[in-house]
């Protein structure tokens, strides 16, 4: 006789992990047209949040972003915010968010012992003259360049009325 816990093990046909990256792209597809996000007067629909995130994942990995490398992200919750949690691990990477409202000191600390590779920052983020000491030197694998920290990625993507879709021309796993 067979026991029970042997018919439930997993297997593909009954288990799959639902990450967050993949709640985002299951959302888009079986919600297309539905709001994800709702920011004043704007409104993004599933469909238009992934497609976002995916060009975000694309724009880091087209800057030299790779598997395991941090991306600072200075910005306040906005839908370029959220957008970031979900564009910088689909390029592979890990998302070191910083809180708009510490001093510069502190910023610097977290931006060298993180490794940042990269810092984003929305337009609206004041970015302040940021204390070189607690940054790594140049050269080193946790440098940071200190122009990088002064470079502001205003919108994190690209207004979706005048690009193509990457969403759409990715194939989405079946349900």
């Amino acid at each position: 006789m067979i026991s029970e816990s042997e018919n439930l093990r997993r297997r593909e046909a009954n288990y799959r992990p639902l990450t967050p990256i993949h709640f985002l792209l299951r959302s888009a597809d079986v919600f297309p047209d539905r709001v994800a996000v709702i920011d004043g007067a704007r409104n993004f629909t599933w469909r238009q949040y992934a497609d976002r995130c995916l060009r975000l994942a694309s724009a880091l990995r087209r800057r030299g972003i790779a598997k395991g490398d941090t991306v600072a992200v200075l910005a306040p919750n906005t839908p370029a915010m959220l957008e970031a949690h979900f564009g910088i691990p689909m390029a592979g990477a890990v998302i070191c968010a910083l809180n708009i409202r510490l001093d510069a000191s502190t910023l610097a600390f977290i931006l060298g012992h993180s490794e940042a590779k990269i810092l984003l920052a929305n337009r609206q983020s004041r970015i302040p003259r940021l204390p070189t000491r607690h940054l790594p030197e140049a050269g080193t694998t946790a440098a940071i360049s200190r122009s990088c920290i002064r470079t502001v990625i205003s919108s994190f993507a690209t207004d979706p009325k005048t690009s193509s879709s990457p969403a759409a021309k990715t194939s989405r796993r079946s349900r």
